[in-house]
């Protein structure tokens, strides 16, 4: 009989967690199961929930209407590298707000509104909805991709591995990724920075034609691809392969490093694109290779070290913001050097170890 009476009220308590107007807010840190973490029957998939505590996701979640908040001094954390929070699956009008920090391996956004004020880390994010990723915020994905209906604002910071859309993008912040692949619409406004630490791509797919605006700067430290349309009056900086089997109009600037214009065009290029107006040797690494030297942290709000082996004692360091421009200077004369770019603007940095040899060390941080 007491266990049917606790069965019955465990049932009482999430039909109650149901309602898409139940109130849940955390009163202390814990598991989202665990009824001690909300003082009461715990979410279930619906109800308005703010969490200003540490809550381990201990199961797989789904949240399909109404709201989840994350304040600041919050954060929802899942407990293994395969836990699941997915928003608006298969269907729903729930929104998330984060300003603290969120981080669960498998997150699909299906549908709703997504506002990331905080730092969000993913290991796959799937967004069909509408992301906004505020200034001063991070996102973390390894595999990112913007789906078919998706829209990804950017104004922070994104980083990644593998980066695809699908979709509707705009980076007004930063964009770092391994491989980059653009089928849609993909737009970098002149404050936008976007940095490929490997190959680049824009090709159609049957969500095409892909088309990308760059009005500010990317670098691609490996090959580059056009299979479709760029334009814009922004800057490129190719480290390796360029080709070009698509249209190029526009009048941004394109600087190969190994050649300076397109090494094969078999598409068009419009008579207003320039080629290495802004030399960009900068942040290329095509000299030697970095691992002689280790920034951190990196991304970085202006405050950072270097450490250094004994190869690079008494050599010149210059910095350069992303046109190549020179900042500052200095001799490295010990092992870990500190540096103080706080009133530097955020953005892509570029660095350059001149050796007594001749021989040149190169890398890059993001101040955010």
């Amino acid at each position: 009989m007491k266990r049917i009476f606790y069965t019955l009220i465990l049932l009482a308590l999430i039909g109650l967690s149901s309602k898409s107007n139940a109130q849940f807010t955390t009163i202390s840190s814990g598991n989202w199961s665990n009824p001690a973490t909300w003082g009461g029957a715990p979410p279930m998939g619906s109800g308005t929930v703010t969490i200003n505590h540490t809550v381990t996701l201990d199961m797989d979640y789904v949240h399909s209407s109404g709201s989840i908040t994350i304040n600041a001094s919050g954060s929802l954390v899942g407990n293994n590298s395969m836990r699941v929070f997915a928003m608006n699956y298969p269907s729903g009008t729930a929104s998330l707000t984060n300003s603290g920090t969120f981080n669960v391996a498998r997150v699909p956004f299906i549908s709703g509104t997504i506002i990331n004020s905080g730092t969000l880390y993913a290991d796959s994010l799937l967004n069909y909805a509408i992301i906004t990723n505020n200034t001063g915020a991070h996102i973390y994905a390894t595999q990112f991709m913007v789906h078919v209906g998706g829209i990804f604002n950017n104004n922070g910071s994104s980083i990644s591995t593998n980066f695809l859309t699908l979709s509707t993008v705009t980076n007004n912040g930063s964009l770092t990724s391994n491989d980059f692949t653009n089928s849609k619409d993909f737009t970098n406004s002149a404050t936008g920075l976007i940095n490929i630490t490997s190959d680049f791509s824009n090709i159609d797919t049957t969500a095409g034609p892909a088309i990308f605006t760059n009005n500010g700067n990317v670098t691609v430290a490996n090959d580059w691809h056009n299979g479709s349309q760029i334009n814009g009056s922004g800057k490129f900086c190719i480290g390796a392969n360029s080709w070009n089997s698509g249209q190029m109009t526009g009048t941004f600037d394109f600087c190969d490093q190994s050649g300076n214009d397109v090494d094969l065009n078999t598409g068009t290029i419009a008579g207003t694109i320039t080629y290495c107006v802004f030399p960009c040797t900068v942040g290329i690494n095509n000299e030697i290779s970095e691992n002689k030297t280790n920034l951190f942290p990196n991304p970085n709000n202006g405050l950072f070290s270097i450490s250094i082996n004994e190869n690079c004692w008494n050599s010149e360091i210059v910095f350069y913001n992303y046109l190549g421009e020179k900042i500052y200077s200095s001799l490295l004369n010990s092992e870990n050097s500190n540096f103080d770019f706080s009133n530097q603007s955020d953005g892509i940095y570029f660095y350059q170890i001149k050796l007594k040899t001749g021989d040149i060390v190169s890398g890059k941080f993001i101040k955010e």
